[in-house]
């Protein structure tokens, strides 16, 4: 279950990819705020995060915190499942592509493609992290 756990946070990690995210402490802090949050609390974190990254309007941050809320509920129920590991990997990998077409919709052209770039960076940060994790 931690493992599937950490998986959550890694994947909302890059989703979410705000530069506030880069050092291994925030990471650190990130993740313990993740593990004990209701899905309400991690979809307001994760909106904040993109809107001081992204420089969002007041009606996009509106549409996000609803989006983010409708997957961090839907990743909640996936992670209480009892399913297996590489069956909830699979529903996570379908999540985030749902997501991502939802967060296309609302962000402009601009937005989009500089919160692909972060979550590009995160995600290789992020192997890294696990290529020198013992």
């Amino acid at each position: 279950m931690t493992r599937i756990i950490r998986l959550v946070i890694a994947v909302m990690i890059v989703t979410a990819g705000t530069s506030g995210w880069a050092g291994e402490a925030g990471q650190e802090g990130f993740q313990k705020m993740m593990e004990g949050s209701a899905p309400a609390e991690r979809a307001r974190a994760q909106t904040e995060m993109m809107a001081d990254t992204l420089d969002l309007g007041g009606e996009q941050q509106d549409r996000l915190l609803a989006v983010n809320l409708n997957y961090a509920e839907k990743t909640e129920a996936v992670i209480s499942s009892g399913d297996g590991r590489f069956q909830k990997l699979r529903k996570f990998r379908a999540l985030q592509k749902d997501k991502d077409k939802e967060v296309k919709g609302i962000l402009t052209e601009a937005q989009y493609d500089r919160w692909t770039e972060i979550r590009k960076e995160k995600k290789a940060e992020l192997k890294k992290m696990r290529e020198t994790a013992p």
